[in-house]
């Protein structure tokens, strides 16, 4: 069998990036290409790997909105 796995992250200046092509790298020869996650993905996985950098301790507002979009919306304005 062969697993699914997602390695999702965001890099702004690339240490991200090679944190997380280094994780990728265990699980496959190298990137052929890097798709833009979308949050209907994840159920699709047999495991999924995040990485985002941290400022004061909370992760970037680029991971926070990204898993945002996985819960239900909140209530509808009128």
């Amino acid at each position: 069998m062969t697993a699914k796995i997602q390695v999702i992250f965001y890099s702004m200046y690339g240490h991200t990036y090679q944190m997380a092509e280094a994780v990728a790298a265990g699980a496959r020869e190298k990137f052929a290409h890097i798709p833009v996650a979308k949050p209907e993905q994840l159920a699709e996985a047999d495991a999924t790997l995040f990485g985002a950098p941290a400022r004061f301790g909370n992760m970037c507002a680029q991971t926070r909105n990204f898993l945002d979009q996985t819960g239900p919306s909140g209530p509808k304005a009128p």
